[in-house]
């Protein structure tokens, strides 16, 4: 038997028109993971990283440092952004909330 031809528990039949419906529903699945992302990086970004830099900091006007400390703060927030989808996920996959568009997404891509 070629492999083509086995089909584990895991395969998932889709019907033919069903692409499109599924990429829609995996967006809003995705909605909460890219909204957490932008509020942890923007207050981070606003809020986090000049209240840890102000305490010891000198004021520079060197363009060259500024731009270092907003490569810095961008990098820092998208780090904690990053970190708090990541717990974000964690949490939902513990919980069970992972949505069925998600989970068929993966299988599809691991099958892949």
């Amino acid at each position: 038997m070629a492999p083509a031809d086995r089909c584990d528990d895991d395969c998932i039949a889709r019907p033919a028109g069903r692409h499109a419906s599924s990429t829609v529903q995996l967006l809003f699945a995705a909605l909460p993971f890219v909204v957490t992302f932008s509020v942890i990086s923007i207050i981070v970004l606003y809020r986090l990283f000049p209240a840890l830099c102000s305490a010891g900091a000198r004021h520079n006007t060197n363009p060259e440092s500024r731009l270092r400390k907003r490569i810095s703060a961008i990098a820092f927030s998208t780090t904690l952004g990053a970190t708090g989808v990541l717990a974000e996920l964690v949490l939902c996959e513990v919980s069970g909330w992972v949505s069925g568009v998600a989970l068929e997404r993966q299988q599809q891509q691991q099958h892949d």
